[in-house]
């Protein structure tokens, strides 16, 4: 297989896995982060899986049209794809783990707790 062909389908399965969770938040009608901006509608999380899925697709139509593949007789592709599924899943829960670690060191400005002036 060509370097061309695998790092096709490694961003197949980094663009298709990546359309899961925006179409997760989509569904359930809550904000997230797209490519679009920060605080993104679930319209915009929408069309932003819809572009994931479109992309992951035609990366795999276009390779196997390229490689002259079978889909149904090859199992090339599989390594490639699931490390982008793979690669995707680790940097969302590292990019998690540290969003987190930050958010929980930042000092609140205010108090919920009642000042003896009241």
């Amino acid at each position: 297989m060509k370097v061309v062909s695998f790092l096709s389908y490694f961003f197949a399965g980094v663009f298709l896995t990546n359309s899961i969770p925006h179409l997760v938040i989509a569904v359930t009608g809550r904000r997230n982060r797209t490519a679009f901006g920060e605080n993104s509608s679930p319209v915009v999380n929408l069309l932003w899986s819809g572009i994931n899925v479109a992309s992951g697709s035609l990366l795999v139509r276009f390779t196997d049209r390229r490689e002259h593949v079978n889909t149904a007789d090859s199992k090339a592709w599989q390594i490639p794809y699931e490390v982008g599924c793979l690669a995707l899943s680790v940097f969302g829960v590292l990019y998690a783990w540290f969003t987190a670690s930050q958010e929980l060191r930042k000092v609140p400005t205010t108090s919920a707790l009642p000042t003896r002036d009241s």
